[in-house]
């Protein structure tokens, strides 16, 4: 329950605050459990509109980018979309929520088996997320 209210907290102030006043980017971020997608040591800044490090000098985006994104790219339920750097995969969730596919391609091997689990775990199977390098034209 704390983590609903808290989610809610970081939407509707945070975000909306950010000029993020797409209905549809709102509610992507209103569902996908950030938490679950900040590593360990930095949970208790999962709601703050902040960068959270990943692994090999990464970093998972600001909620508040996370909407400006989803705001813009307005993606519809009839599209297919193919995102180069998965990180933690909480923008590949979110974007699952509105896309028919997501292809999340992750150069770092680790980080894409750590997200590949998650979705799995959280029921995001729309989304698929590949090892390889981008510049690679045999991962695409």
């Amino acid at each position: 329950m704390l983590s609903e209210a808290a989610r809610a907290q970081m939407v509707h102030p945070q975000v909306r605050a950010g000029e993020v006043l797409d209905a549809g980017a709102l509610e992507a971020l209103g569902k996908v459990p950030r938490e679950h997608f900040v590593p360990e040591a930095y949970r208790d800044l999962a709601f703050a509109d902040a960068a959270i490090p990943l692994p090999h000098g990464e970093q998972m985006l600001a909620p508040n980018i996370v909407g400006r994104v989803l705001q813009a790219l307005q993606v519809r339920q009839d599209e297919s979309v193919l995102e180069v750097g998965t990180g933690s995969g909480f923008l590949t969730a979110c974007l699952a929520l509105q896309a028919g596919v997501v292809r999340s391609l992750e150069i770092h091997a680790d980080l894409a088996v750590a997200a590949r689990t998650r979705l799995a775990a959280l029921g995001f199977g729309q989304a698929e997320v590949v090892a390889g390098d981008a510049f690679a034209t045999e991962v695409l």
